[in-house]
């Protein structure tokens, strides 16, 4: 598609290396380190292969959200929505209400 839209020049090859540039500029999933953050990802998201999807860290909190796409957590709820939709609301709306109660001061 970036070549039907963008020229030849953006094909697979050029997309995989400003990847990597841009991991290696901001440290990549594996070297976030920000706390206090709920990491949705939606399986059916061209984007989550770049995701973040573990983490050592109980103030990081990836979910993967089976059968939704970028930004699905975000749409107001249905009686339509997945399970795994609904659970990860819950997640969220859980993580932030015990980080407002007690918010994670880490000093790094």
């Amino acid at each position: 598609m970036c070549t039907d839209v963008f020229g030849p020049m953006y094909n697979a090859d050029y997309i995989a290396a400003a990847v990597r540039r841009t991991q290696a500029n901001y440290g990549g999933a594996e070297g976030y380190t920000g706390t206090n953050v709920v990491i949705p990802n939606g399986s059916i998201d061209p984007w989550h292969r770049l995701g973040k999807y573990t983490s050592n860290d109980e103030s990081v909190v990836p979910i993967l959200i089976n059968g939704t796409a970028h930004c699905a957590e975000l749409a107001n709820p249905s009686d339509d929505d997945t399970p795994g939709l609904k659970r990860a609301r819950e997640i969220i709306d859980e993580n932030i209400r015990k980080w407002l109660r007690k918010p994670n001061n880490r000093k790094d």
